[in-house]
C-alpha cells in the first residue's frame, strides 16, 4: 500500500487563481444584470433588489481587485518575461486592448448619470427623472 498520496498542502496561489476566476465571475454577473435593469424599477431579479445587486458588485470588485494585485505579484516574475520577451515596437494586440479600454471608459465617464444617460437630459419614457413616472427634474425628495 505504498500508493497512498499525502494531502497537498493549501496552495495559496491556486487559491488566488480561484477567488480572481469566481469574484470575476460575479462582478460580470452582478453587472450585466445591473446593465440590463430597467430604469427605475423595482422588480427583483433572482430574489434580490437593485441595492442588494449594486452592493454586492462593489464588494466582489474589491475583492477581485485585491486578489488580481495578489496574483499579480504571485506570478510576476512570469509577466515581466511575457512582457519584456519580445524585443522591438510594441505589438499591435496592446494598442488596441489600450484603445479599446478607453473608448468604453470614455463613453462611460462621458455618458455621466445612471445608466450612462447624462444628468438633468430629456425625458426618458422609462420613468427617470423628468419621464412619466419620475419625480420632477430638480426634486430629490
Amino acid at each position: 500500500m505504498d500508493n497512498e498520496q499525502t494531502p497537498k498542502r493549501f496552495s495559496f496561489r491556486a487559491f488566488t487563481s480561484m477567488v480572481v476566476m469566481f469574484s470575476f465571475a460575479v462582478v460580470a454577473l452582478s453587472g450585466l444584470i445591473m446593465l440590463l435593469w430597467p430604469g427605475r424599477s423595482t422588480q427583483s431579479v433572482l430574489g434580490l433588489g437593485r441595492h442588494t445587486w449594486s452592493g454586492m458588485h462593489e464588494w466582489v470588485c474589491v475583492l477581485t481587485v485585491i486578489a488580481a494585485a495578489v496574483h499579480l505579484w504571485y506570478n510576476w516574475r512570469s509577466v515581466v518575461a511575457h512582457v519584456t520577451r519580445r524585443r522591438g515596437p510594441i505589438r499591435s494586440e496592446w494598442i488596441v486592448a489600450l484603445c479599446l479600454t478607453a473608448v468604453v471608459a470614455a463613453g462611460a465617464f462621458l455618458g455621466g448619470g445612471e445608466g450612462g444617460r447624462p444628468p438633468g437630459g430629456p425625458p426618458m419614457a422609462d420613468g427617470g427623472p423628468g419621464g412619466p413616472g419620475g419625480p420632477p427634474p430638480g426634486d430629490d425628495g
